[in-house]
């Protein structure tokens, strides 16, 4: 019994304070659970941090390339290659004869990042490079990849098992792969 109260009011006191207690817990599970979804919410998907365009060097050519991930999925890339008298200037751009599309899946380690070049007319598959992608600190990317051509011949549809990379390369210049910074 508290001093000078019955035990009736001592259970009501009791009842009081276990109902603060109560409520002060709820009310911290609320602002930890709030925190917790603010955080979660903020963090970038792969598919947000891709978006943009990155340059680098080409590993195999050693000469300037430029990707272009949009956020409708499609894709753009623009690279030099060196013929016997001068240099080249090639891009990869979507039109009325076939689109370059991305997607990418960041459920699996290390991400999976696809690049497809679709007939506009027949939608068949006429080019799959699978790719592995990481994201640095520093905010550059890495990108190995595996190029497989499919014939484009009508009906040619890619097979569903394709070789992916599994791992990257130890030397950081490996034919393969490369490393982009973002240029916007």
């Amino acid at each position: 019994m508290l001093k000078g109260n019955t035990p009736r009011e001592d259970i009501e006191a009791m009842r009081k304070k276990w109902l603060e207690d109560e409520r002060r817990a709820a009310a911290i599970k609320g602002i930890i659970l709030f925190l917790l979804l603010v955080f979660v919410s903020c963090a970038d998907s792969a598919e947000q941090k891709l978006v943009g365009e990155w340059t680098g060097t080409s590993s195999s050519t050693g000469l300037p390339i430029t990707l272009i991930f949009h956020k409708d999925g499609t894709y753009t890339q623009r690279w030099s290659i060196q013929t016997r008298n001068d240099r080249v200037d090639k891009v990869i751009e979507n039109n009325d004869s076939f689109r370059t599309v991305w997607t990418v899946n960041d459920k699996v380690y290390p991400i999976a990042l696809d690049i497809l070049s679709i007939d506009a007319t027949t939608g068949d598959t006429l080019r799959y490079i699978p790719y592995i992608i990481r994201f640095f600190p520093d905010g550059r990317l890495q990108m190995r990849y595996t190029i497989k051509v499919y014939p484009s011949t009508p009906g040619t549809k890619r097979p569903e098992r394709i070789a992916r990379p599994k791992e990257f390369a130890v030397e950081k210049d490996a034919r393969g792969q490369i490393l982009l910074e973002r240029r916007r």
